[in-house]
């Protein structure tokens, strides 16, 4: 019972499964065993002060097992205070805490993270430590605004502590969604209700005269309801008021409208009991917080956290492990986290699996980069809206295949194969497109086919007829290829282009020949039905002409015989005359 009282040790802190003592004893060990330190000291270690051993990679036996080669500085997470409630640091307390300058939440700086290469990543811990080693309390503060990859490290960390932190409290207040995490973005209007803006900025700048101030007043206008309380209990934990904030937060639960609102309180009351070390308590509000809100991953991820400072790290890696998979950002988060580090060591050896998985499929997608221009270039056309678009995504391919980094190595998978995916379904859509050209083209060419049978002089068709075989063979071709294939997909696409061409000049063709075709058919039609009327009529002209001079003379009508006797020549001329109208008439 005494032993933790001889041993300077924070026993709660001690990482499980790994033999602790001092520097001086490790040392003495020899080669084959491997030094880490506890890292929860805010001041210069010495030689005695103690350390935990693990095995070598070159002792171990079985797999070699490597680990993910990032360590947080140990200046940024060692310190005399308890983790602080908004960020998890040690360094400062709640009320001094830097997150309480940021006011909008900034979800791109996981998406920034996962461009940084791990390298550099490990480089920028160091250069941080190094800077915060020996610096004054505000120093991580000027961290915020950097744009190095250090000040990206400080910027997640305060990030991962988001839905603790004062600039939550607006969008949870202004949320009119069912849960979250959409619950965040599904907002009302700024004036669209009554909120205790002044109160929540007393609050950030710690005045709390003024706080008390304005909510009196809108305790005054919304009675014990859920919004003064919920910026009370942020004020009560800032004065390390831990039951007095839990009050407040119990009772704006109590008078929550919505699913998101009790989620975020159950999550801020769990927050509380976490911080103060009682951890299964904690696990049990975090629960609470997942019933409310059964999609949004901070509960989960925070019972995953607690396990781990419990000393279960496996089980808290299996809850961690499955948000991982849905979001690769996670593992980033895990990283930067100082919350992790009593299970660090063992943390960053079970991630060395999935990286090296997630590498290995990077390394599989990034042998075909290379030739990813040349094989978009393949299928397409230069003009094509799809090749274009291809060619700058399969750049960005090649940017993000430099990058050493989980979410880097996701992403490069998921776009690749969303690359693919989009161009198998445009080459589905092109090719639906263009077996429906191929039956319009057929019928096109049917009709210029019937329309050209028709034309009396074959020979006089011999370029036409060129022009039109040659539309008949590409259009058989694409008819009946695999259009699956790059090249067939590429030149079918140079035919239909090809064709359409010579259609439109067949069908100009075609004009000229309907007027040579329509009027050879009509003086065809006029020398076999008009000469054999005008010769029937003319020589039943001249078989009437003496017929009615015969009869006008046996009938006694000698004065009509008469007349047609002196003017037979005219009558003569004017039945010609009738006989060829009538005749070219029928």
């Amino acid at each position: 019972k005494d032993l933790p009282k001889r041993v300077n040790l924070d026993w709660r802190q001690i990482t499980p499964d790994y033999p602790h003592m001092s520097f001086k004893s490790a040392l003495y060990l020899g080669q084959g065993f491997r030094i880490n330190d506890v890292r929860r000291s805010s001041g210069a270690l010495t030689i005695d002060d103690w350390c935990h051993i693990s095995l070598s990679h070159e002792e171990s036996q079985g797999e070699v097992q490597g680990e993910v080669p990032f360590k947080l500085p140990a200046s940024l997470v060692a310190g005399a205070n308890p983790p602080c409630f908004y960020c998890g640091l040690a360094g400062h307390l709640p009320a001094d805490c830097p997150s309480k300058s940021l006011k909008e939440r900034d979800e791109k700086v996981w998406d920034q993270l996962g461009m940084v290469d791990m390298t550099q990543l490990e480089q920028a811990g160091m250069e941080l430590g190094h800077a915060l080693a020996g610096a004054k309390p505000g120093a991580l503060a000027q961290f915020i605004s950097a744009g190095s990859a250090a000040g990206l490290i400080v910027r997640a960390v305060f990030e991962a502590g988001f839905p603790f932190q004062l600039r939550c409290v607006p969008l949870i207040w202004r949320s009119k969604g069912k849960d979250l995490p959409a619950g965040f973005t599904e907002l009302n209007a700024l004036d669209e209700g009554g909120y205790l803006w002044e109160a929540l900025e007393a609050a950030r700048l710690g005045d709390s005269d003024a706080f008390e101030r304005e909510i009196a007043q809108g305790i005054a206008a919304f009675g014990r309801g859920f919004q003064p309380r919920s910026i009370q209990g942020f004020m009560a934990m800032e004065q390390i008021d831990w039951s007095r904030a839990a009050y407040f937060w119990q009772e704006a639960a109590r008078s929550a409208f919505t699913a998101v609102q009790r989620g975020w309180l159950f999550l801020l009351e769990g927050r509380t009991l976490e911080v103060q070390g009682d951890f299964q308590k904690a696990l049990a509000l975090y629960r609470q917080a997942k019933s409310e809100c059964p999609r949004w991953i901070e509960p989960v991820y925070r019972q995953g956290v607690c396990m781990v400072k419990l000393g279960f790290t496996d089980q808290g890696l299996m809850e961690l492990m499955d948000l991982l998979r849905d979001n690769p950002a996670i593992f980033n988060r895990i990283l930067v986290d100082p919350e992790l580090e009593r299970g660090r060591i063992h943390i960053l050896q079970a991630l060395w699996r999935p990286w090296t998985e997630a590498q290995a499929a990077r390394d599989e997608k990034a042998t075909h980069l290379k030739g990813l221009p040349d094989y978009l270039k393949s299928w397409f056309r230069e003009d094509h809206p799809f090749l274009k678009n291809g060619l700058a995504r399969a750049e960005v391919l090649s940017e993000l295949v430099k990058v050493n980094n989980y979410s880097c190595f996701n992403s490069l998978v998921k776009e690749y194969d969303s690359l693919q995916k989009d161009l198998q379904n445009t080459v589905e859509k092109e090719i639906s497109h263009i077996n429906v050209r191929l039956k319009d083209i057929h019928e096109e060419l049917k009709d210029i086919h019937h329309e050209a049978a028709w034309f009396p002089f074959g020979k006089l068709l011999r370029e036409f007829n060129k022009d039109f075989n040659a539309c008949a063979t590409k259009l058989n071709w694409m008819r009946t290829t695999s259009l699956q294939v790059a090249a067939n997909f590429r030149k079918a696409q140079d035919y239909i282009e090809e064709i359409s061409a010579a259609i439109a000049l067949l069908k100009a063709r075609l004009v000229t020949l309907r007027i040579v075709r329509d009027a050879t058919l009509f003086v065809l039609l006029l020398g076999k039905s008009f000469m054999w009327l005008e010769l029937v009529g003319l020589a039943l002209s001249l078989v009437a002409v003496p017929g009615v001079i015969f009869l006008a003379q046996k009938t006694g009508q000698a004065w009509l015989a008469g007349i047609l006797s002196e003017q037979k020549w005219q009558v003569q001329k004017g039945l010609v005359i009738v006989v060829s109208i009538v005749a070219m008439a029928l």
